[in-house]
């Protein structure tokens, strides 16, 4: 299935959006909950976020992600080392969680994932 620049875009700021949804959480648990007796209990077990942290390194697969489809829309190769920090820092995140009516990172359950991973 060939995508359109514009699937690519949305699929790419989709992928950016988990991302940063689940360094947060990561960062928000090892912060409270590092070197406590106290476990972490999420709200819904079955959100995205539980789902892709049960991965071995979700962070590292969806930054594969971005930067393939980085490589993709641009037609280049990026084997000089291009980070997703550089991508994701080209990208207005307020912006887009607007464009996907999103208020925070924990309300990632508002993209349509099903669709996404049907553009997959």
């Amino acid at each position: 299935m060939k995508l359109t620049i514009e699937q690519i875009e949305e699929l790419q700021e989709q992928i950016i959006l988990i991302y940063r949804a689940i360094n947060q959480d990561k960062m928000f648990k090892r912060f409270f909950y590092d070197g406590s007796d106290v476990t972490w209990m999420p709200k819904n077990k079955d959100s995205i976020i539980n789902k892709l942290n049960e991965l071995e390194d979700p962070e590292d697969l969806l930054k594969k992600c971005i930067i393939e489809l980085e490589e993709i829309k641009k037609g280049e190769s990026f084997e000089d080392g291009i980070t997703v920090h550089e991508i994701i820092s080209s990208i207005d995140l307020e912006y887009l969680y607007k464009k996907y009516d999103m208020k925070n990172p924990q309300d990632i359950e508002k993209l349509d994932i099903k669709r996404l991973l049907n553009l997959l």
